[in-house]
């Protein structure tokens, strides 16, 4: 039986251009090492842009993090399989 990823939701304040932000969001890959985005969605439940991905484990979600969604602040990121909320050091 193979083991589903679990998959994580960054939750996005975007500080300074949100038209920027969104262009640059827009533009995230389908696949980066082992994470893939599943889906991007902008001015929902008071965040300027929620991000769905997957990813083998919490070091991989936060590389990802790290390359492509840095520039958000504050920026919550949420395990959908515990509920958990972590916040990317």
């Amino acid at each position: 039986m193979r083991q589903r990823m679990p998959s994580f939701v960054a939750l996005l304040k975007i500080s300074g251009r949100v038209e920027g932000a969104k262009q640059r969001l827009q533009k995230l890959p389908q696949r980066w090492l082992g994470c893939t985005t599943e889906k991007v969605i902008f001015g929902t439940g008071g965040y300027d842009a929620v991000v769905v991905f997957v990813a083998p484990d919490i070091v991989e979600a936060n590389q990802y993090i790290d390359k492509y969604l840095r520039d958000s602040d504050p920026l919550t990121m949420i395990d959908t399989v515990t509920g958990e909320s972590i916040r990317p050091e």
